[in-house]
This record gives structure tokens, sequence and C-alpha cells, in this order.
């Protein structure tokens, strides 16, 4: 694989290949093209196919504590993000270390080429990766799908806080839970069904995705 197939390369760009699939940029930045941010609400529809990634992932790591849901999950995610076959934008500079983990290891083994930038995600900048050649024919064999995840709300809360002004809403057992269904229900419902499709505009494919948003409180119906 190419970088130039799928980055715009800076002039003075100088990269450090520290593993075969891994590039760092040194001075310069690899500026993806026409990426798109890690969707954390996607997962693989199949379960095999993950199942096998992670028996692999557990004997590569060989953790006594291995937190298997964890990384079942996060695993699930990213493969689930490569299915596009675009660049997919993502941050290292995260409390979570379990999704570079994940991302890392899945460099090493050689199913993703990972572009590691300067810490600056606007415009393609910074950290992103891209499904290799092994990884295309892994999904092509076992037909993986896109779905959602268990329970995921698809809401999100617009807030007065200049510092952190969006937050999803919580899908955690409350008193307000069967509203937060019954306010998800529509959006989950119409991004199953466009996960289930192949999407095109001007021959180019789109990913389709839809949140319900709302203005400091969820009261008021929110927008699309």
């Amino acid at each position: 694989m190419k970088l130039e197939e799928h980055a715009y390369l800076i002039d003075h760009f100088e990269p450090v290949y520290t593993y075969p699939n891994r590039v760092r940029a040194v001075h310069g930045s690899a500026i993806a093209k026409e990426p798109h941010k890690l969707n954390l609400m996607w997962r693989v529809k199949q379960k095999e196919p993950i199942e096998n990634l992670l028996s692999q992932f557990r004997e590569t790591y060989g953790k006594q504590r291995f937190h298997e849901k964890k990384y079942r999950e996060e695993l699930s995610c990213v493969i689930a993000n490569c299915l596009h076959g675009k660049p997919v934008l993502y941050s290292r500079n995260t409390k979570d270390k379990n999704f570079t983990t994940v991302i890392d290891w899945c460099t090493d083994v050689g199913l993703l080429f990972n572009s590691i930038g300067n810490q600056n995600e606007y415009e393609g900048v910074g950290s992103w990766f891209v499904p290799t050649d092994g990884l295309d024919f892994y999904l092509a064999s076992h037909k993986i799908e896109v779905a959602l995840a268990n329970n995921c709300s698809m809401l999100e809360l617009r807030t007065p806080d200049p510092i952190k002004p969006d937050r999803w809403i919580s899908y955690r057992p409350q008193k307000r839970t069967r509203q937060i269904d019954s306010l998800s229900r529509p959006i989950r419902a119409f991004n199953a069904m466009m996960l289930d499709h192949c999407t095109t505009l001007n021959d180019r494919f789109q990913i389709p995705y839809l949140n319900r948003i709302f203005n400091y409180v969820y009261s008021l119906g929110g927008r699309f």
C-alpha cells in the first residue's frame, strides 16, 4: 500500500516508518483524503470474525487481566469503521488507551496502515488509519456488515458550557429511560436501514448517519 493513495503529502513531509504499516510524521503532515471520524456507534454485525481476531489479540498480549468485553467492543468498532475503505481519523490523546492499543495491534499484524500525526486533527491532519489489502480481503471473505451498538441512544445534548458544548445523552437505566428510548427509536431505525444499503452521491460512496440534537433540554423535540 502506498501512502500517496490515501493522503496528500506536504512538501517537507518526513516520515519515520517504525513498523512496516506504521508511519510517524516528524516534519510536515500526511493529510488524509476524504476521511471520516471514528464512529463509536458502529459495530460488526457478525460475531465469528471478531471472535477470531480477539483470540489472536489475546494471544499476542497475553495479559493476565484481559478485559475481553471491552476489547471485543473496541475491536468490533475499529473493524466496522474500515468497511468503507476510507481513512478514519482518531485521537491518540485520550484517557481511554484501549482504542490505541487495538489500533496498534491491528497495525502490527498487517490489518491497518496507521499514520500517526502531530496531535492536530483538523482538516484531516493528525492520526488516521486505513484498512490494508489483507483486511479488505478478510472483510469480503466474511461478508462483514456494519450494525449499530446495542442501546446506543443517538441523542446529542447541546449545553451552554463553552469548553464542552456537546455531550451524548446516556442510555443508563434511569427514570427517563423510556422517553430516551422513544426519542432514539426512529433514529436507530433509519441508521440501521441505511447501513443495509449502499448509497452514492456523484459516484462516491456515502456514509449516512443521523443523530437527534437537543438544545439544553430534550423536551422540545430536537432536530436531525
